[in-house]
Formats: structure tokens, C-alpha cells, sequence
């Protein structure tokens, strides 16, 4: 069976996607190191609507000291009922083993770990004008730079620049080596 690898516009899509990877990685890391402190310390393996529900709408809100005040109804609660119910219907499906949990977390880590590994060799093994270009072309936010300001900072002239830019991708494109499958598995991830 022959491997289907990556093309370029899907190296162009990991490379946007690439900081929103690294914290992805982080949270399931932790998200790991939570359910077996939970299994450690003999906590039940089930898992009750209330606590899906705050570990879903934890995320919303600032920890603080101070009381929260009741939120009003609306597509961010309608989403957060959504979700608990998915996860409620599988627990129901006989998937509420801590285990079961725990390996698609781990399988989770590990395919988001190869794509970013992966990602941080080729990039590393680019010159250092390929690199500062791939940086600000796909640097997501409001710090992102123009064409002219990295032609202007690395000075060039934007054709140069742009040939590198596909010079960069191409030569990452022969070394990544990152299927099809794991691609749409991660994006899916993100994606949501």
C-alpha cells in the first residue's frame, strides 16, 4: 500500500494552523494528567451531567473569587447543552470507562505530536530567510506582516520573496512525510 502524503495548499493549511496546534497539544495534555489523578484518587467512573457540564463551560469563564451570575440563554448555552449530550450518549453507549477516555486522549497526543514535530524539523532545516518568511506570512493575529514589510525587512524584492515562500513549502512538501490520514484526523480536531 502506497502512503498518501500531503500537498502543498495542506502544508500551507498546517502552517496557519501550526500555534493552534501547539496549544491544542498542551490542553490534552493536561486534560491527560487530570483523568488519571482522577483514577488515582478513586474517583467514580461515572461521570455525572453537572460535571460535564462545568468542564464544558469552565472554559468561558475567568476564575475568580466572586460569585457567577446566571448567563442568559442563547447559541453559547444552546452549544454547551449540545455537546453534554453527545458525550452523555456515549457514556450511555458504554464508553464511560476512564480507559476508553484515556486512550483517545493519548491517540489524540500522538498524532497532533507527530504533525508538529514534524512541522518544527522541516521547518528548522530551512534557511533562515525561508523561515522569517514562513513565520509572518502565516503568523495568525493582528502582528501578522505584510508582503512589502517582509520584502522590506529582508531587503528584497517581492518576487524573490514569493519564490522563497515556494521554494520553503516545496522543499517541506519532500520531507514531511505526514498522511493524508493524519492531516484530516488533526484538522478535524481544530476544525470544530
Amino acid at each position: 500500500m502506497v502512503a498518501n502524503f500531503i500537498n502543498y495548499a495542506q502544508i500551507e493549511a498546517l502552517l496557519k494552523a501550526l500555534p493552534t496546534l501547539k496549544t491544542l497539544l498542551s490542553s490534552l495534555q493536561i486534560e491527560l494528567k487530570s483523568l488519571y489523578r482522577m483514577s488515582k484518587t478513586g474517583a467514580a467512573n461515572q461521570i455525572t451531567d453537572e460535571e460535564i457540564l462545568e468542564a464544558i463551560a469552565l472554559g468561558s469563564y475567568e476564575l475568580t473569587d466572586m460569585p457567577r451570575s446566571a448567563s442568559s440563554p442563547g447559541d453559547k448555552v444552546n452549544n454547551i447543552i449540545i455537546a453534554k449530550d453527545k458525550i452523555m450518549a456515549e457514556i450511555e453507549e458504554g464508553k464511560d470507562d476512564l480507559a476508553y477516555l484515556k486512550k483517545q486522549l493519548v491517540n489524540d497526543i500522538h498524532v497532533i505530536y507527530e504533525i508538529i514535530e514534524k512541522m518544527d524539523i522541516a521547518i528548522s532545516n530551512l534557511t533562515p530567510n525561508q523561515q522569517y518568511i514562513l513565520h509572518w506570512v502565516y503568523k495568525e493575529g493582528t502582528s501578522r506582516k505584510t508582503w512589502k514589510d517582509i520584502v522590506q525587512d529582508l531587503n528584497s524584492h517581492r518576487q524573490m520573496v514569493q519564490d522563497d515562500r515556494r521554494a520553503a513549502i516545496e522543499k517541506m512538501e519532500k520531507v514531511l512525510r505526514i498522511t493524508v490520514e493524519s492531516y484530516t484526523y488533526v484538522m478535524g480536531k481544530i476544525d470544530r
